[in-house]
């Protein structure tokens, strides 16, 4: 992996986190507390954030900036995290554990955990997505001219097969 991207993916992974830490499902009153509390337990639970930063990767390879598009990546990593505490509920595989941390549903109940992950999903549909959408527009436009520059797909894709990144 280049030097460059390395460093790029060390600035993505820090605006993610503090954009996920600072405006994702701060509420202080009940009964939406519980909910929001457990939605950014596994949100904030950790992980390598390799969607975002593929997210972020792509927008800079379309033209965009980081700051235009952290919306969409943090909505690609709630999408995966709403999948992760879907797939942990005792209807489907019944994990305990997730990322070294009892999963949403031992942390809480079942009844929370499945609207935490349907909390987060449901988020995916709203500016996240729609940001998302127009970064997708305008990569196919720059593919479709040529215009692709400055993104080391080499590199990523051996990143993410290895477990790097």
């Amino acid at each position: 992996m280049s030097d460059a991207f390395q460093n790029r993916t060390v600035t993505y992974r820090q605006h993610i986190e503090q954009f996920l830490e600072e405006k994702c499902f701060q509420h202080d009153s009940e009964p939406q507390k519980t909910l929001f509390d457990s939605m950014r337990y596994s949100l904030l639970a950790g992980g390598k954030r390799i969607r975002p930063v593929i997210v972020l990767e792509f927008a800079k390879a379309a033209g965009g900036d980081m700051e235009s598009a952290v919306d969409a990546a943090c909505a690609a990593e709630m999408l995966h995290t709403y999948s992760l505490i879907h797939d942990d509920l005792p209807c489907m595989d019944d994990d305990d554990m997730r990322r070294g941390k009892p999963s949403c549903h031992k942390q809480f109940d079942e009844a929370t955990a499945l609207l935490a992950g349907d909390g987060l999903g449901g988020r995916t549909v709203g500016d996240g997505y729609r940001v998302l959408v127009d970064l997708v527009g305008n990569l196919d436009l720059k593919i479709a001219r040529g215009h692709l520059e400055g993104i080391d797909i080499q590199h990523l894709t051996l990143s993410l097969e290895d477990g790097g990144v």
